[in-house]
């Protein structure tokens, strides 16, 4: 849990503040999970503090929520292709891809459950990112990372709005993208490298 509450820390996910008068405040907890090798003992402890986006109002907390993710039908041609060209495939995990993205709406949440100072009780947080549990954080984050594709010249595909490609020459390269899970396919080495260390 501290090294969660750090992490959104440097990360500037919220500033300490009064809440302003009648505003919703949006609740926040803590969810648990384990991390377990493929014999099953324990590898990792996991924390992860999310917003209670069932307290979040409509028209007042968020507007959209909508977020495509590709089809599977999507990722099963790329790698068909992949297949038959012999390309080379990479899976990406982007870790805390919702904390990337900066919030357009102003949402103030409790502070965290077990990590309230004295000098700060009675305040709220106003979120300056969005945070895994807010209705709009999946739509954030898919328009950053359109944004993040278009800026490295990346086209995105016009039947499938989680598929984007890139080619130089005879080189192409094809990301399918998952929610915050990316599938990297290209006939090129050096442009797989690129994308990653891009992203």
């Amino acid at each position: 849990m501290s090294r969660e509450i750090s992490e959104l820390a440097q990360k500037r996910t919220w500033a300490i503040m009064d809440a302003p008068p009648d505003t919703n405040i949006v609740g926040s907890r803590w969810t648990y999970s384990l991390k377990r090798d493929a014999s099953g003992a324990i590898t990792h402890y996991n924390a992860r503090l999310i917003a209670q986006g069932f307290t979040q109002t409509l028209r007042v907390d968020y507007n959209d929520t909508f977020v495509p993710v590709a089809k599977f039908t999507s990722t099963q041609v790329m790698l068909a292709l992949t297949a038959i060209n012999n390309w080379e495939v990479h899976q990406v995990d982007v870790k805390n891809a919702y904390l990337n993205t900066t919030l357009t709406e102003d949402i103030y949440m409790v502070q965290p459950p077990s990590f309230v100072e004295s000098s700060t009780c009675g305040k709220v947080c106003k979120l300056l990112k969005a945070l895994y549990g807010l209705k709009q954080g999946g739509r954030c984050w898919y328009l950053h990372i359109c944004e993040v594709f278009a800026k490295f010249g990346y086209t995105r595909c016009m039947v499938e709005h989680c598929a984007f490609y890139k080619k130089m020459g005879e080189a192409i390269i094809i990301v399918v993208m998952a929610m915050d899970d990316l599938t990297l396919a290209s006939n090129s080495p050096s442009l797989l490298l690129g994308c990653k260390s891009d992203l």
